[in-house]
């Protein structure tokens, strides 16, 4: 938010850490992962994603995705996904060692979808599947990342931009921006379970 992002820890704790982020350096905050190791944080820009050290925020990489709305780390640590206008991308991260010391190095980005605009990401099933708002029409679309051509669409809600799934990708839930309610799927069935209104 304004250029800060924060760091709060879910366990019993007051403490609460802000990220300095020099001015200037980024276009806009969107979105936060933490790495599955809480050492590495991602931050999703305007202009760029940036992997930062958790402990200091220290930015150790760039990588070049502009407009990225969500960016998530693999359950194994082993790479991010992004999400955005530019579409869905996988981004292999290698933490190697030299002389005592880490050194965190990205790969090249592999397309998963392309031609599309997306807000919201959530992965699911052991990072096996991602589910993407798409919202021009109206769906999520899921992905399997190893093999990005194996996918599907739930549709039926316009303006969707908000995303998550069970950690089995069993239930995928959305929301939309200016919308009232959110829509329940079960992936499996690939059906419309439940729309709650409020």
């Amino acid at each position: 938010q304004g250029g800060l992002v924060g760091v709060l820890e879910l366990t019993t704790s007051d403490e609460f850490r802000t990220i300095y982020v020099e001015p200037g350096s980024h276009e806009e905050a969107w979105w936060l992962d933490v790495s599955p190791d809480s050492r590495l944080l991602a931050t999703a820009h305007v202009d760029a994603v940036v992997i930062r050290d958790a402990a200091n925020g220290n930015p150790l990489a760039t990588v070049p995705v502009r407009d990225c709305r969500s960016v998530q780390f693999e359950a194994d640590g082993s790479g991010l996904i992004t999400s955005g206008l530019q579409g869905l991308e996988f981004w292999p991260v290698t933490i190697s060692a030299h002389d005592g010391k880490e050194a965190l190095a990205m790969g090249k980005g592999r397309i998963l979808q392309e031609g599309k605009t997306f807000i919201e990401a959530a992965l699911g099933d052991r990072g096996r599947w991602v589910a993407a708002a798409q919202k021009s029409s109206g769906s999520v679309e899921l992905h399997e990342i190893v093999h990005p051509l194996n996918t599907f669409t739930l549709t039926q809600f316009p303006n969707i931009e908000s995303v998550t799934a069970t950690a089995d990708m069993h239930w995928v839930a959305g929301g939309s921006w200016y919308g009232n309610g959110v829509k329940v799927w079960n992936v499996p069935d690939r059906r419309l379970e439940r729309d709650l209104s409020f």
